[in-house]
């Protein structure tokens, strides 16, 4: 016949993870932040970064405030603050209307907090450029819309430890 446990031994059990097989506590879920590039800022644009799970809680105070401060501050130049902002992955591409062969793309990496503001030069046949759209889930690039056809902004392997570019474009039609 079978020992009963006493009282204090299963309540001990139970807290240390002893129960229903001996599993532990599931892991929390992964946060997920929501990153807004808004006009707001008088040089130029500011970047939050805003918990989704806030969101939807029910103080409503919280709901109608950004975080303070923004995670970063692009200055734009009067005249120039046409900026679209994709994302592509982890990271998040304020893309400047291509006024001069020397306008590049700032790229923000969201898991490192790394600025890359020397990003790919635009190609001149992106001046205007209409609209940027994401490519699939997944992918490592987005498409650049304008006048003459559509290019295609492509996230290459190189980074920090590498002199080859981390971003190309290339005429996609």
């Amino acid at each position: 016949m079978g020992k009963r446990r006493s009282r204090s031994e299963s309540d001990a059990d139970h807290r240390s993870g002893a129960c229903a097989g001996g599993e532990a506590k599931r892991p929390r879920p992964e946060q997920k932040h929501l990153y807004l590039a808004l006009d707001d800022w008088q040089k130029g644009y500011n970047l939050y970064k805003v918990d989704v799970h806030a969101i939807g809680s029910a103080d409503t105070e919280a709901e109608s405030q950004l975080p303070e401060p923004p995670v970063l501050q692009l200055e734009a130049a009067k005249g120039a603050r046409d900026v679209l902002f994709a994302a592509v992955g982890t990271d998040i591409l304020a893309l400047w209307q291509p006024r001069y062969e020397t306008t590049r793309t700032a790229v923000y990496d969201t898991a490192t907090g790394r600025l890359d503001a020397a990003g790919p030069r635009h190609p001149r046949a992106l001046q205007p450029m209409r609209f940027v759209v994401a490519s699939s889930a997944g992918a490592r690039g987005l498409y650049a819309l304008h006048g003459g056809g559509m290019h295609f902004l492509e996230r290459r392997g190189g980074g920090e430890a590498t002199t080859e570019p981390r971003w190309t474009w290339s005429t996609a039609c």
